[in-house]
């Protein structure tokens, strides 16, 4: 059985996609996958940013994995495969670092699990 959008209904899902929606507009990268977090400066090259993807959950919920449970909550719901699809890219794009450390990404380790056996979290 297909979820629900729950309590408030379609007001409440339609404000998450225009939320994950300005997420994607802003910081997902649409070609590798994953989302921006922040910007550092190269030492080399001071005046030249560099733009990050945060892999570990060291200071809270890596923002990563949250796009990712959101994802993959909003195909659930909906069914539109555009939203799973993000999920897998970013999925696909933290393989590497889930490999090394993903004793670290506890919360992009659940994403992974969602993809496989949708999670109740209610």
């Amino acid at each position: 059985q297909k979820p629900q959008a729950g309590v408030g209904g379609q007001r409440y899902l339609e404000w998450a996609k225009r939320v994950q929606g300005g997420l994607e507009r802003l910081l997902f990268d649409h070609r590798f996958g994953g989302c921006w977090t922040g910007v550092i400066q190269a030492a080399d090259s001071p005046k030249l940013p560099l733009r990050i993807k945060e892999e570990t959950e060291a200071n809270g919920p890596n923002p990563n994995a949250v796009t990712c449970e959101n994802l993959h909550r909003l195909y659930d719901i909906t069914g539109e495969k555009e939203h799973r699809r993000k999920a897998m890219l970013t999925l696909g794009y933290f393989c590497p670092a889930l490999r090394a450390n993903g004793i670290n990404m506890a919360r992009m380790c659940r994403s992974i699990l969602r993809r496989y056996s949708p999670l109740d979290q209610r």
